[in-house]
């Protein structure tokens, strides 16, 4: 069964692509600024680079964007889904490859 749009399905997650009403079902959360260091912003075909593959930690992964920028890994995650696993036998995955995009964020002096 695809639990994408799923109202009622517990495994359910949401694409607004699919159908805008999916934004209602957005999780909205907000913090200080002061405390937050960095944040991402990004597509599910990034974030399979940290989740679904393991190429970083959470924390590897700032610092991949500090050190090579966000553009080298997109580029590092696409070339690990078409080099390292391109039949997706390592990463199950419904299609070779997803869009991919990414943000990176940092807050305070010398980020």
């Amino acid at each position: 069964m695809r639990h994408i749009n799923q109202v009622g399905d517990p495994l359910a997650y949401w694409v607004a692509e699919a159908t805008p009403m999916a934004a209602r079902h957005a999780v909205v959360r907000s913090w200080p600024v002061s405390d937050i260091k960095r944040m991402w912003v990004m597509t599910d075909g990034a974030l399979a680079g940290v989740e679904s593959y393991g190429l970083w930690s959470w924390e590897a992964l700032g610092d991949a964007c500090s050190a090579i920028g966000p553009q080298q890994v997109i580029e590092t995650i696409h070339a690990y889904e078409h080099t390292d696993d391109p039949d997706g036998i390592k990463h199950v995955r419904y299609k070779a490859s997803d869009d991919k995009a990414l943000a990176c964020i940092s807050f305070g002096p010398g980020d």
